[in-house]
């Protein structure tokens, strides 16, 4: 007998000291693993049929990476969201998206890229930040 898996059984998740950051039906949650606390933080753009692959936490600047890859990798993108210190209930975020296979944090305010052609690219966050902040004021 043999057995093929189509889709992950774990989700994206990502350790930051006493804290879970994971995503549940599209929506990113904090799980405090001293008291058991968990909280709906934001919810994520895109579909149901596009898995979400790997998440990155950056605690200094309150921001998160979430890397959807799709099964041919040149489609594949990383979202940019800023996430508020607490919420109430979920809410849609504005997202910085862009091209890449895979996204990670290396500095505080600096995060790598992997692109196509299997270069890695060094982006800074202020640059992305600033328009995200910067369209949210025009539009409110």
């Amino acid at each position: 007998m043999v057995i093929f898996k189509l889709e992950r059984e774990r989700p994206a998740y990502c350790m930051q000291g006493n804290l879970l950051f994971y995503v549940k039906d599209r929506v990113l949650r904090k799980l405090d693993l001293t008291n058991n606390m968990d909280v709906g933080l934001l919810q994520l753009r895109g579909n149901q049929r596009t898995p979400i692959h790997s998440i990155s936490y950056n605690a200094a600047e309150r921001a998160v990476l979430v890397v959807t890859r799709a099964m041919n990798l040149e489609n594949s993108i990383y979202e940019l969201y800023s996430v508020a210190i607490e919420a109430e209930c979920p809410q849609e975020s504005e997202a910085k998206r862009s091209a890449g296979v895979t996204a990670i944090w290396v500095a505080r305010n600096r995060f790598a890229v992997l692109d196509r052609t299997q270069q890695v690219f060094i982006s800074l966050l202020l640059k992305m930040i600033d328009l995200i902040h910067l369209f949210i004021f025009i539009f409110m």
